[in-house]
């Protein structure tokens, strides 16, 4: 057979991708055709003809003094060839027990890749991508930017935590007018005096929404409005009292009184994650502790759970709208005015908390 004449296998092997139902682009093919020389498999002992010349193809020829007696042809003729099954549908074969398997650890938790933690033998640590917990992250960063205007009622303090930082448009004024002579000029950092601490639920079913807490964390932290950024779980004490520590899981962290989260000046603000249904609101303890939070510097709680789910839970919402009172302390005492038919008024000494979804409109407009 002429060169001419052979059949084109590269056309073949594209014919029976499409017949599949696939059409591979050219790199995809090329990835394949390089993928198929490791993955075929390796020639029987004795298929390589005598002289150690492997068997020719249906189309290739053979060279002249390389042709096999006629006895050698009918034993090759007669000799069955190994049938490979095909997957329905698909191209490829399946299976055989004689394949080389590779088995996959998953890293245990808490053990981060430690000495030990590994199986043995040579392991290739793979990544898989997770999905995030809050969606449009960045829009959630633009609804919350007016809280860096936020004003805490006691004023900043005397000696900024952060110190001092250039004026360059006073240093700039200052100098012109001191005909060339440089004059700094300094001012007060403004997010120097306010923190934020996010309060997270360390009930057993919350243990879902933990990379939630990590990526408000990282929200608000990208504000710069903000000095400090705890994070913080909320236990119940062996005394049935709130108690919080730094880790989810009680076991092996320091365990502290709730009350220490309270600051009369007003410079923290609190976040609170939680789906409200946990053992310390069934003991109402959770509703004292955002009383009192609420009574010095603004609070709020991100409920993750589906709206239609709220009336479920230990702390119901009610409709309505929240107004700021008027003067310094207008950015800590909110008055509410509820809505609807069954519209109630607040009972004396109430303090209102917005009970926010997580999503970019809510939050901006509590902040």
């Amino acid at each position: 057979m002429s060169q001419a004449a052979r059949p084109d296998r590269l056309a073949s092997v594209i014919a029976v991708l499409r017949g599949a139902g696939f059409d591979p682009s050219w790199t995809e093919l090329s990835d394949a055709l390089w993928l198929a020389q490791y993955t075929r498999g390796a020639p029987e002992e004795g298929a390589a003809g005598r002289g150690g010349r492997a068997p020719l193809g249906d189309d290739e020829p053979a060279p002249e003094g390389a042709r096999p007696a006629p006895e050698e042809r009918v034993e090759d003729q007669e000799r069955p060839r190994p049938v490979e099954e095909e997957r329905p549908g698909a191209v490829g074969r399946l299976p055989r027990p004689d394949d080389a398997s590779v088995r996959l650890y998953a890293d245990p938790e808490g053990l981060g890749g430690e000495a030990g933690a590994r199986p043995p033998g040579e392991a290739l640590p793979v990544g898989v991508p997770e999905a995030r917990a809050l969606p449009g992250l960045l829009g959630m960063e633009r609804a919350l930017r007016p809280l860096r205007r936020y004003t805490p009622p006691t004023g900043p303090p005397r000696r900024p935590h952060r110190g001092l930082v250039l004026d360059e448009p006073a240093t700039a004024e200052r100098t012109a007018r001191a005909g060339g002579l440089l004059t700094p000029v300094f001012r007060a950092e403004p997010r120097g005096h306010t923190d934020l601490q996010l309060l997270m639920d360390a009930a057993p079913a919350m243990r879902v929404w933990q990379r939630m807490v990590s990526e408000l964390a990282e929200i608000f932290g990208r504000l710069g409005a903000f000095r400090d950024i705890q994070v913080h779980y909320l236990h119940r004490s062996p005394d049935g009292g709130a108690a919080v520590s730094r880790r989810f899981d009680p076991e092996g962290g320091v365990l502290r009184p709730a009350r220490q989260l309270r600051d009369p000046t007003g410079r923290r603000l609190t976040v609170v994650v939680s789906d409200c249904a946990g053992p310390l609101w069934r003991e109402g303890t959770a509703h004292r502790l955002l009383h009192a939070l609420g009574r010095h510097a603004p609070v709020a709680v991100i409920q993750p759970l589906p709206q239609r789910l709220w009336r479920r839970t230990r702390l119901p919402a009610s409709h309505g709208t929240l107004l700021r009172e008027p003067g310094p302390a207008g950015s800590v005492r909110l008055r509410f005015v509820a809505e609807g038919p069954a519209a109630q008024p607040p009972a004396p000494g109430a303090v209102p908390v917005p009970l926010l979804p997580p999503s970019a409109a809510a939050l901006g407009a509590w902040a």
